[in-house]
């Protein structure tokens, strides 16, 4: 197998993604600004690396993201706890918050 060489590039990543394509993931994790645009930049160096399109989202489905960063350790009808306690200033938990609504931090 050939390797193949690199050169450095900066891509411009637009910050909207397609509704449709989170529903297929189905990921609670990716529901917040922040990790949405996290995840169009993966998608976008997937697209560059030519990963196929459905082992991508079989792993995304399966994806949990880091212990206690955003991380839900209790969810309920009326009240979901979230763990960010990973979260190294306010400005890192930023985009978590603006994303929810009745917030006690």
């Amino acid at each position: 197998m050939q390797s193949k060489i690199f050169l450095p590039k900066i891509i411009k990543v637009e910050k909207n993604i397609d509704n449709n394509f989170l529903k297929r993931i189905d990921n609670r994790y990716f529901n917040t600004y922040g990790n949405k645009e996290n995840l169009k930049f993966i998608l976008e160096v997937a697209k560059i690396l030519k990963l196929k399109k459905n082992s991508l989202i079989k792993t995304l489905k399966k994806f949990k993201g880091l212990k206690y960063r955003q991380e839900v350790i209790f969810q309920s009808k009326k009240l979901t706890i979230i763990n960010d306690s990973k979260a190294t200033t306010f400005s890192s938990s930023a985009s978590l918050l603006k994303s929810l609504t009745n917030v006690y931090w």
